[in-house]
């Protein structure tokens, strides 16, 4: 497996890669729209792509964005950095390797790191369409929301809040951090996702599917996680090693 990352302006001349990427999504999604898939790919900064013998088997997309938050403690206001994640779908029976680990947390932490520089937090704003997208948080994150045994803070959901209102308008429900599907949302085809008795029994998983109990008819759960190396897990960290930025 290979893992490249190019800036989206780079491939969208490259009717190949592009076509790939969106007959793979349909493959696994119910009312994929050609149109509204490059509407959204087209919104993005970046895309990572995953070969296995120069053939596409799965991509994940990121659009860099900032914010100024007001901190409640006065009249200034505070400046957030963050990765908002669209399209992201690996083939069945691959995994995203390690490869992709390195790619993907190499690009993030050394974005982090030089914006901590000036004063800076950076954040990854996901929204999670399925288990999977969400499980990627509890793999290398401590600390995210929503998260089973959390609490968010107050700024965590300012910050949640102001990013999803921002892209999603009236569709996101502040109540319970969902977007609600208006009928334009791709969805998970029927029986993608078969869960085995282990899998219904991981508390990540089980909290998934109590926040976002409709997400095969197309919701989506709001998540945010801090992007420092503080709160990497293990894993995050072991994979830093390997890319030698500590």
């Amino acid at each position: 497996m290979e893992c490249k990352v190019f800036a989206v302006k780079d491939i969208r001349d490259n009717s190949e890669i592009v076509e790939s990427m969106f007959l793979l999504m349909k493959k696994y999604y119910e009312n994929m729209k050609k149109d509204k898939f490059l509407m959204d790919l087209y919104d993005k900064n970046d895309v990572f792509l995953i070969f296995e013998s120069d053939e596409l088997k799965g991509f994940s997309t990121i659009k860099k964005m900032e914010l100024n938050i007001e901190n409640g403690k006065d009249s200034e206001k505070k400046r957030i950095a963050g990765f908002f994640s669209g399209d992201t779908i690996i083939e069945k029976g691959f995994s995203w390797g390690i490869e992709f680990q390195k790619e993907w947390i190499k690009y993030c932490l050394l974005e982090s790191e030089k914006n901590m520089k000036n004063g800076v937090k950076t954040y990854w704003f996901l929204i999670s369409k399925g288990i999977k997208t969400y499980m990627y948080l509890p793999t290398y994150f401590k600390n995210f929301c929503p998260k089973a045994g959390y609490t968010e803070s107050e700024m965590e959901k300012k910050i949640k809040d102001i990013y999803a209102e921002k892209i999603y308008k009236s569709r996101y429900c502040k109540e319970n951090g969902i977007v609600k599907n208006d009928g334009t949302n791709d969805f998970l085809r029927e029986n993608v996702v078969v869960l085995s008795e282990k899998q219904l029994k991981n508390k990540n998983i089980q909290f998934f599917l109590e926040k976002n109990p409709n997400y095969q008819k197309g919701d989506e759960l709001v998540c945010l996680a801090e992007i420092s190396f503080d709160n990497l897990t293990n894993l995050g960290k072991r994979v830093l090693k390997e890319i030698s930025l500590l």
